[in-house]
């Protein structure tokens, strides 16, 4: 890898530490729309997992490293759970909208 790209990596991980950002981050690989969505947002999840440190991250939600290692690569399949339990220890939220702009009475 070379360096100029070694030091963005670095910079980005440094910067996912602040979960509004990390938040951003994810929203931004949520809505792409290309083939490559699966693979990106492994990935940024990945990262903001790399941020918070594996080992501290496998402290605070209970998750083995090993396992978050695993589900969050690049050929990973995490589970609803790991994906859910990984948010809420990073301060992270998931919401959903529709596609359409409409208000809908509940």
């Amino acid at each position: 890898m070379s360096k100029k790209k070694n030091d963005f990596n670095e910079l980005v991980v440094e910067e996912l530490k602040n979960p509004r950002i990390a938040a951003a981050y994810l929203n931004e690989h949520w809505h792409y729309r290309g083939s490559k969505k699966r693979e990106l947002l492994l990935d940024a999840l990945h990262n903001i997992a790399e941020a918070q440190g594996f080992t501290s991250l496998s402290r605070r939600s209970g998750i083995s490293r090993r396992s978050l290692y695993s589900a969050f690569s690049k050929t990973g399949n995490p589970t609803l759970d790991t994906l859910l339990t990984l948010l809420d220890t990073v301060g992270i939220r998931i919401y959903f909208e529709s596609e359409k702009n409409e208000k809908t009475r509940l």
